[in-house]
């Protein structure tokens, strides 16, 4: 495995997340996505059973030679990688093949929501969310919390926080 070391660039960056096209494989967003005019692409390796979502495991050999060759073909980079979700049964050695991929790919990040039924369980999620970035270290990657409207969280961890200012990690 290798860890693409990236520089913070001077401008934004513009990606593509695959939910926005979510039924193409990964290759087929960064060719997409180079066709529009983006400078990187969001891919998601990790599977959320939604329909539309992809067949064939973007983890496969096949699927993972595509993708290297869309990207050294277009040029693009990969951002981030998608969506890894806190749930009540959430294991996040799950996350660990899509977080080596992503860092082979260079990615700087992945994005991780909390999907779970009980609300506001600030141990659990910051349990599991330290976990992932332990896990997600070794490979470069940084894992970036997103507050969807639609998630079970009432408020964010940023907001917990402030109650209760102990260490995350």
């Amino acid at each position: 495995m290798s860890v693409q070391e990236t520089e913070p660039s001077d401008g934004p960056v513009f990606s593509l997340a695959h939910l926005t096209l979510i039924n193409c494989t990964p290759a087929e967003l960064v060719y997409i996505a180079a066709r529009a005019g983006y400078d990187a692409v969001s891919p998601r390796f990790i599977a959320m059973n939604v329909p539309g979502e992809f067949i064939d495991s973007p983890l496969d050999r096949a699927q993972v030679q595509a993708i290297r060759t869309a990207l050294a073909t277009t040029g693009l980079e990969v951002l981030d990688i998608e969506l890894a979700r806190i749930t009540e049964d959430c294991d996040p050695r799950g996350f660990e093949a899509a977080l080596e991929l992503g860092g082979e790919l260079g990615a700087r990040h992945m994005i991780m929501s909390a999907w779970t039924t009980r609300r506001d369980d600030r141990n659990f999620l910051l349990d599991v969310y330290g976990e992932t970035c332990d896990l997600a270290a070794p490979y470069g990657l940084t894992i970036d919390l997103e507050f969807p409207s639609f998630s079970r969280l009432r408020r964010n961890l940023a907001e917990n926080r402030q109650r209760d200012p102990s260490p995350i990690r």
